[in-house]
């Protein structure tokens, strides 16, 4: 069990992604743990107990709306940085109705995305 209140879930089905956000974090001294799809993450979310979850909007199967508002329902302190390489103003609404932390674009800014990290510090 990851017991860790410094733990940054990533949940992005891109595998490059993925290791250049857990390398970002490592960079900035934070621990994050990478999750190739909504399922795997909601699987091993009990378990968990993280700081904040870095959510891609566009993912096959559950998409990253579909799963920050089962979060938002399940576990609505979970501070949530939503970010999309596919900006639309219909995904934005549907992502703004559930206030995420942040709505950032791919490429992300590294400053932004560790100030929006920063800003859950318990």
């Amino acid at each position: 069990m990851v017991s860790s209140h410094s733990l940054i879930a990533i949940v992005d089905d891109e595998e490059p992604i993925r290791r250049a956000l857990v390398r970002l974090l490592r960079s900035a001294g934070l621990s994050g743990i990478a999750y190739a799809s909504a399922d795997e993450f909601l699987s091993a979310l009990p378990q968990l107990r993280c700081r904040c979850v870095v959510l891609d909007v566009h993912m096959p199967g559950t998409s990253g709306i579909e799963l920050q508002q089962r979060l938002a329902n399940l576990w609505p302190r979970l501070p949530v940085i939503m970010v999309t390489g596919q900006h639309s103003a219909q995904a934005e609404a549907q992502v703004r109705e559930h206030q995420p932390l942040a709505y950032l674009h791919k490429p992300l800014d590294a400053e932004q995305l560790l100030g929006a990290i920063r800003s859950t510090a318990p």
